[in-house]
């Protein structure tokens, strides 16, 4: 890697048009509730840091479960990962999107997310009147896709289906990933470092109603090449990037408030 280089890969997380329904909280001052997608695997128990009834919004205060009131069907459990507040992701080793065999210590895993500006009436419209909404402010273009926060990576880890009890004794953060509380435990890849969230959260598409439009911020930072190719797999994911270091520190980390 060049010095004035640095490695990072983009991958969209938290709630979706195919998972919850529709996109997470931009509130009018800035502030931005993340709302994770519904857990799907079976859980041995539910933890407290997955009941939406108990995490509480950083922006309002209220339980995370009052944004879920039109989410597809009934949420018990959310899959709370990454948690940028401690420092971690994980996915599966298997058909996971980070890049697990090239991604190394001081690479940056830039979290997106798709946001929305919802009014704060929203949340009390019946369900009608408020897809009716999200279709207002999807053509007033207040619907798009942020960089919301990330990870400075500081350790990788493969985790072994049948090695989570020891890996988690040793990595205690780990204790709050949701694959530790999965029925079958699964094969992992873990990223840990240092995390933290991008205030304001950098715009880098917006949702029109012929798709998404790349914003000029993120094809200066990544490229129009990698800019495309984003907007065709619908901002799932990057392969492992080289940015210019300037651009990442002016873009993004200058917003960057660290955990």
């Amino acid at each position: 890697m060049l010095y004035d280089s640095v490695n990072a890969v983009l991958i969209r997380v938290y709630s979706d048009l195919g998972n919850v329904g529709y996109y997470s909280v931009l509130h009018s001052d800035g502030c931005t509730t993340l709302l994770p997608v519904a857990e799907e695997e079976g859980l041995i128990s539910i933890p407290n840091f997955m009941n939406p009834l108990r995490i509480r919004d950083k922006c309002t205060d209220k339980p995370i479960a009052h944004y879920y009131a039109f989410a597809k069907r009934s949420i018990k459990a959310v899959h709370n990962d990454p948690r940028i507040d401690l420092g971690f992701f994980t996915e599966n080793y298997r058909g996971g999107r980070l890049p697990k065999k090239s991604i190394r210590i001081g690479d940056y895993v830039l979290f997106m997310s798709g946001l929305a500006e919802y009014p704060e009436k929203t949340w009390y419209l019946d369900r009608k009147e408020f897809y009716r909404l999200v279709k207002s402010l999807r053509k007033k273009g207040k619907v798009g896709i942020y960089i919301v926060g990330g990870i400075v990576v500081e350790r990788k880890l493969v985790i072994r289906s049948r090695d989570w009890d020891s890996v988690s004794a040793k990595h205690p953060v780990l204790l709050y990933s949701p694959h530790n509380y999965w029925s079958e435990r699964k094969d992992t890849l873990a990223v840990i470092g240092r995390g933290f969230y991008v205030k304001p959260p950098v715009r880098v598409a917006t949702l029109t109603n012929t798709g998404f439009r790349p914003s000029a911020k993120l094809i200066r930072l990544v490229g129009r090449t990698a800019a495309n190719k984003l907007v065709r797999q619908r901002f799932r994911k990057t392969g492992l990037l080289i940015l210019d270091r300037e651009k990442l520190e002016e873009i993004v980390l200058a917003y960057a408030v660290y955990h």
